[in-house]
């Protein structure tokens, strides 16, 4: 996942524990700053001191403990056994960015949950209640962004049986189509130079929610990312470079082939 957001310093809710059954908030900004170096992959220990530009003895301690409460943990270098590598342990559920708080626009979500009564209800009132409580996380400063992006991620595999074709023009023909007779968007996609740009007007994740300053579309992020990467068979760069909650009249990802040379 590479949606553009900046550096989290703000709280995370982390599971851990058998079965993700304990709940742990994480608030020290030195391990606020581990975790997001983790979530790009394993390091190794030298690397993460360098990264942080903090002392050994310091990372040291951060480091033994998240180990303790099972939020990371380590392994030896195969060829070095003196030499540890760390990964995340646990599952980041989300990040709570209480300075970041919204102003809720009550009129506008009145008028939203009016037309889902009046003209469709049996269609969209489940959805209305997703982004009702998305909404409320949203303007408490709430991202649960690791989790939809990786239930995109799952329904995308999904997607991408029914879409998948042998050519890049059939597949974007698919997509678009699936998108519309699901009422998840109109897409319109365009290759520039080496990106490909992928629009989504009205898009059924951010439309109705209330104006934010960075991009949201974790879900629909997820599912693209997988469709396409299952498309090249190559890992793909990608991110949302507008959102409608930034008060654009669309959705845009830019995506990028990794192209093994």
């Amino acid at each position: 996942m590479s949606n553009k957001k900046e550096k989290n310093q703000y709280p995370m809710l982390v599971l851990t524990g058998e079965k993700n059954s304990l709940i742990n908030v994480i608030k020290s900004p030195v391990k606020l700053e581990l975790l997001n170096l983790l979530e790009n992959g394993k390091m190794y220990f030298k690397d993460i001191v360098k990264e942080l530009g903090k002392a050994k003895s310091t990372v040291s301690v951060h480091l033994q403990e998240l180990e303790k409460k099972e939020i990371i943990g380590h392994e030896q270098d195969i060829k070095d056994s003196r030499k540890k590598i760390f990964f995340i342990n646990s599952n980041i559920l989300a990040e709570i960015n209480f300075i970041k708080q919204q102003n809720f626009d009550a009129e506008r979500t009145e008028n939203f949950i009016k037309n889902v009564i009046e003209n469709k209800p049996e269609k969209d009132f489940t959805r209305l209640i997703s982004h009702s409580v998305r909404s409320k996380l949203l303007e408490n400063g709430i991202s649960l962004y690791p989790l939809i992006y990786e239930t995109g991620v799952e329904v995308g595999q999904v997607i991408y049986k029914q879409v998948s074709s042998k050519t890049d023009a059939g597949l974007i023909q698919n997509l678009a189509e699936f998108w519309e007779r699901y009422k998840l968007g109109r897409l319109e996609v365009e290759q520039k130079e080496d990106a490909l740009h992928i629009k989504n007007y009205e898009c059924f994740e951010c439309a109705p929610l209330p104006k934010v300053d960075y991009p949201i579309c974790y879900f629909e992020l997820g599912v693209v990312e997988t469709i396409l990467k299952n498309h090249y068979k190559t890992d793909i760069e990608i991110h949302e470079e507008l959102c409608m909650t930034m008060d654009s009249d669309h959705c845009l990802f830019i995506v990028k082939k990794n192209d093994k040379s």
